[in-house]
């Protein structure tokens, strides 16, 4: 067993720097599809719930903005759901339900009595903390023409319809979250009738909401970003989190980028400000491969069962060592698979064994 937990050491130091979180105040985007990062592939699934798990604690995330659909009213689903929760709970991650949509409507508004009578049949540690409402009216086909400022003043009716429901079912301790654009203070952007009516706006809406994110997704750069919260930031804050979209190659050159901004933006505004990513599934496509053991028994006959965690269609070098110099390839591949599960046949054959991985 001594070797065993010198390689386990070894491979925490692998993992990469990348995901090491200087914050545990990071919240994330979870959507039910695609497969297998999608939360309709995970809940249920041990081996998946475990590696989501996994990368929330590495990525220093606290806040998972979930949609689960038909899990919230059948029986099988209500059972893996509690399950999920309860295992969120137990690792310092608060299970928030999300609902996305240009509008808060009458099917929607059955998500929610869904989830309060979820609620209201778990124990504690199984049921949501939060709604987070992802509510567009901006993506609408009418928004171009519509009288913006009226549609805004809709959305607000929403969100107060949203936590009195909540009141008047028993469900006061869950808070209530909205997701906004970041250019919705602004008067060209807006036909605010003033900047008055403007700030009455945010400042209502913060009697119904616990918070509100702003998408940042399309600034490219830290002072951009603060720039375009600077006036949430200045008028409402601890109320405010920035939302940031990994999108390496897209919003970002590449994953050292999002990181250092994510981090820079944490340490300037000393963690009152949390940042949220977007999403889950982008996060998981260019993330650091993990190198675990997985959930199987470590050691067997057929040598050290080791467990990959890593982007779809990577290709990959599995490489091993007796005293972390001299490394030999023993398996290469590319995965077809979130999760690749594969064995090192020679590993009994060694005192002490230590893995990497490369790609």
């Amino acid at each position: 067993m001594g070797w065993v937990s010198v390689l386990l050491a070894a491979l925490v130091l692998l993992v990469g720097s990348l995901a090491e979180a200087s914050s545990t105040n990071r919240g994330v985007w979870c959507w039910s599809t695609p497969a297998p990062y999608g939360l309709n592939s995970i809940v249920g699934s041990n081996a998946l719930q475990n590696a989501a798990v996994a990368q929330f604690k590495a990525w220093g995330i606290s806040r998972v903005y979930g949609v689960y659909g038909d899990q919230l009213w059948n029986a099988p689903g209500q059972t893996a759901l509690a399950a999920w929760n309860t295992l969120l709970n137990h690792n310092g991650v608060e299970s928030q339900l999300l609902i996305s949509d240009w509008t808060l409507n009458s099917g929607q508004q059955n998500v929610i009595l869904q989830m309060i009578d979820f609620n209201n049949s778990q124990p504690s540690a199984a049921r949501f903390k939060g709604i987070h409402l992802d509510l567009e009216p901006w993506g609408l086909p009418s928004w171009p023409t519509d009288n913006k400022y009226n549609d805004l003043v809709n959305l607000a009716a929403e969100y107060q319809q949203v936590r009195t429901e909540l009141n008047t079912n028993g469900q006061s301790d869950v808070l209530v979250y909205a997701d906004l654009s970041d250019w919705l203070d602004s008067t060209n952007a807006i036909n605010w009738p003033s900047l008055t009516v403007r700030d009455q706006w945010f400042s209502g809406i913060l009697t119904n909401l616990a918070g509100i994110t702003l998408m940042d997704y399309e600034q490219p750069t830290y002072s951009g970003l603060v720039s375009a919260a600077s006036w949430e930031l200045v008028s409402h804050r601890g109320l405010v989190r920035i939302g940031i979209d990994t999108g390496a190659g897209q919003t970002w050159s590449n994953l050292t980028d999002f990181v250092t901004v994510a981090r820079r933006l944490e340490s300037n505004f000393t963690d009152s400000v949390g940042v949220d990513i977007y999403d889950f599934m982008t996060l998981e496509e260019v993330a650091p491969p993990v190198l675990g053991t997985g959930t199987a028994p470590p050691l067997t006959t057929n040598g050290y069962n080791l467990m990959l965690q890593g982007p779809i269609g990577s290709n990959y070098v599995i490489q091993a060592s007796g005293d972390l110099f001299n490394w030999q390839t023993f398996t290469n591949f590319s995965s077809i698979n979130w999760l690749t599960y594969f064995s090192d046949p020679a590993a009994a054959n060694y005192p002490c064994r230590f893995y990497r991985v490369t790609n």
